[in-house]
């Protein structure tokens, strides 16, 4: 995923999104968070060099005598592991120093949570969402939140607060919502990645509107502590980026482990979002470094899940006013399902 810095992405956005209003609040302070965190980098490079430079003189004084140098030999091979993981660990995290946006409905400690209303007079977050901790404990940098519907309430995201989502390709039109701010974000460059939520088409409705890539999950799959939401049985948090490969490889870092199906529908059952996370969410966050295994699991579970699946490809009246290249697009996708091993069968909805 390519990036700058969070002070870069801040310069960017009090540049460019005068006209655009894709953000509602700012977090000024994330230009030194990024800073601290290529510092704290730096530092772990340095000290796998140092750790590295033990190991050698380790080895070094493993020549004075045959015992002395086994023991020598030794300490100087754990040194430069240990030097190896200070490099991995200033380096290697999943999301180190990219720059983050999330929705206005999102909590993010030290902002109002406003949801799209005038932040003035609301009290700032006492803690993050959930997911946002997530983002941090992989090494993203928050620098602020996106513009939204009011409350979520509509499909455009219109806003007397913020001001109206423009849509970077064209001024003159919008950006969809109710995440019209993060797709447009995402799409105007402001920064690579950001959160939506969708209940109803929030996420990929504006980002199909915007061009790029956005993710409903499961429900359930990504926590909604911290979230304000519409209904707690269709809501979910959705990440949205440039490419479908940069959403591939940021899910994992968001999402809790599968749960079992419940009931007839196959959902758990919905919880009220609150501010404050429950132990095990917390315990989760500690562990979304682990993406690698995660999406190594994820699909191998979807090769087997896809193996005489029943898709349906819509045609009739949903593809009648299609541009070519726009129709052509659920081709690919149903010729890529049925290569996996999906059953897919051209569908036309009674009346439409």
């Amino acid at each position: 995923m390519r990036h700058g810095s969070a002070r870069e992405a801040l310069d960017r956005i009090f540049a460019r999104d005068r006209d655009l209003h894709a953000f509602a609040q700012l977090r000024p302070e994330a230009a030194e968070e990024g800073a601290d965190a290529a510092d704290r980098g730096a530092v772990g490079a340095d000290r796998g060099a140092v750790g590295a430079d033990r190991g050698a003189v380790g080895a070094d004084r493993g020549a004075v005598g045959a015992d002395r140098g086994a023991v020598g030999a030794d300490r100087g091979a754990v040194g430069a592991d240990r030097g190896a993981v200070g490099a991995d660990r200033g380096a290697d995290a999943p999301l180190a120093g990219v720059p983050v946006a999330v929705k206005d409905s999102i909590a993010v400690a030290g902002l109002p949570q406003a949801a799209g209303r005038a932040p003035a007079g609301l009290p700032p977050a006492l803690r993050d969402a959930t997911v946002v901790a997530r983002l941090r404990a992989a090494g993203a940098v928050v620098v602020g939140t996106t513009n939204m519907s009011e409350l979520a309430a509509a499909a455009l995201s219109v806003n007397r607060a913020h001001g109206t989502v423009r849509n970077p390709h064209d001024r003159g039109r919008h950006a969809g919502g109710s995440s019209g701010g993060s797709a447009a974000a995402v799409a105007a460059g402001l920064v690579p990645l950001a959160l939506g939520t969708d209940t109803s088409g929030s996420v990929i409705l504006p980002a199909a509107l915007c061009g790029v890539a956005g993710l409903r999950p499961t429900h359930g799959r990504i926590p909604l502590d911290g979230v304000i939401g519409l209904a707690p049985t269709l809501d979910t948090v959705g990440p949205i980026a440039a490419t479908a490969a940069e959403l591939a490889a940021v899910f994992p870092l968001l999402a809790s482990p599968p749960r079992p199906a419940q009931g007839k529908l196959g959902a758990s059952p919905g919880r009220r979002p609150s501010i404050a996370a429950d132990a095990a969410d917390a315990a989760d966050a500690a562990d979304a470094a682990d993406a690698a295994d995660a999406a190594d699991a994820a699909d191998a579970a979807d090769a087997a899940a896809l193996r005489g699946l029943r898709v349906g490809l819509l045609g009739g009246w949903f593809v009648q006013t299609l541009a070519p290249e726009v129709a052509r697009a659920p081709e690919r996708v149903a010729a890529a399902l049925a290569d996996a091993g999906a059953d897919v069968r051209p569908l036309t909805l009674p009346g439409a």
